[in-house]
């Protein structure tokens, strides 16, 4: 009806399977007026928890980042704020973040923001559950259109995916951490392309870690980059 009241974004819900996925519990809502199409991430903490992190719709569209915990299996936090870069955008950017959480606990986060004052590709970690995030450190070039960063932490060992495009080529550069995101080695290149590509995801097997990167009009492979 014409009362209704204007809904914006999509909304977060999540469902709970306690018999390998054979039956699904009710949908339970996390949060009204998510970010429509960028992806939602979830990683599982020490507890075996997870842990969700989305692009949310904060005022009038300013479209940070949200992160919401559980106290248990069935029962989500309240949500929080992850970023603060204010971007303002009537529309949904596509581009949507990552988190990766090891044995140690350490919550990584990866995302990017296109505000004024705020831009480009953004890393972020923290030690206690979400209370309290690592002040934003900024990456890549964002003169070249760095974007859709992926992270993937393993104990210690931290790495950091993404793309860049000189108007010529895409590149794929790699960096990554030896103390839990507390330092980072320079960005290295790890495979170049003129042609349509996907965006990079880190995967691993065991200790060994592969970034996916499909090429158009290539064999899909894995780069292994783990030592």
């Amino acid at each position: 009806s014409s009362d209704r009241k204007k809904y914006n974004g999509a909304a977060l819900y999540y469902a709970l399977s306690t018999d390998a996925g054979k039956t699904f519990h009710k949908n339970k809502k996390i949060a009204d007026n998510s970010c429509q199409c960028c992806r939602v991430v979830m990683a599982i903490d020490k507890e075996q928890l997870p842990v969700i992190v989305w692009r949310h719709i904060f005022g009038d569209n300013i479209r940070d980042h949200g992160i919401v915990t559980f106290s248990q299996a069935d029962q989500a936090n309240k949500p929080k704020r992850l970023s603060h870069d204010n971007w303002h955008i009537e529309g949904c950017p596509h581009h949507g973040p990552a988190i990766s959480i090891a044995d140690d606990d350490v919550y990584h986060v990866t995302w990017f923001n296109n505000a004024p004052d705020s831009h480009g590709l953004f890393y972020a970690n923290s030690t206690n559950k979400a209370v309290i995030f690592s002040h934003p450190l900024s990456f890549g070039d964002y003169e070249k259109s760095a974007g859709h960063p992926h992270v993937l932490s393993l104990g210690n060992d931290v790495y950091i995916v993404w793309k860049e495009f000189d108007c010529k080529q895409s590149s794929l550069y790699l960096t990554q951490s030896k103390n839990s995101g507390k330092s980072w080695s320079p960005p290295s290149q790890l495979a170049t392309t003129s042609s349509a590509s996907d965006h990079p995801f880190l995967i691993k097997n065991g200790l060994e870690v592969y970034v996916s990167w499909h090429r158009i009009g290539e064999e899909y492979h894995l780069l292994r980059i783990s030592k």
